[in-house]
């Protein structure tokens, strides 16, 4: 097993305190100045995780190893959502037809777009460069 840094893992964690704390103020003043766009506040925060990871203000380093920990857990984390849909029983047996049915066809429609979006930017990358390796992508020979 990894040996675990706790300084590191404490700075990590208050990095992703910082970025939630951040995107719940941006989401709650999006949602009093959009009230019928509400933006999640998991979105917002990935969007400012991911720009404070591209613009350098977040090293990949300093969060990794908590992250790491964070996906560990990600089954747990996953525990009150079973337990609501437990509790939702009731709405499950009136409405389970209509709940099964909307989730295949979204999921055949998300499959299906992928696939046309993957087709699509194959086909743009074999007119551009002609082979799909990688380093001819990439502009390396």
């Amino acid at each position: 097993m990894k040996d675990i840094n706790i300084p590191k893992i404490l700075k990590a964690f208050f990095i992703y305190a910082i970025v939630l704390f951040i995107s719940y103020t941006v989401s709650y003043v999006l949602k009093l100045s959009f009230p019928k766009f509400p933006v999640p506040t998991p979105l917002v925060g990935l969007v400012l995780l991911y720009a404070a990871l591209e613009f350098k203000i977040v090293k990949v380093d300093d969060i990794d190893d908590f992250s790491s920990v964070l996906i560990g857990l990600i089954g747990f984390l996953f525990v009150p959502s079973g337990v609501s849909i437990m509790v939702s029983l009731d709405i499950l047996k009136a409405e389970g037809a209509q709940l099964i049915t909307i989730i295949v066809l979204s999921t055949i429609i998300m499959l299906l777009s992928v696939a046309w979006t993957t087709k699509l930017v194959f086909k743009y990358l074999t007119k551009e460069h002609g082979d799909l390796h990688l380093e001819n992508v990439n502009g390396e020979d």
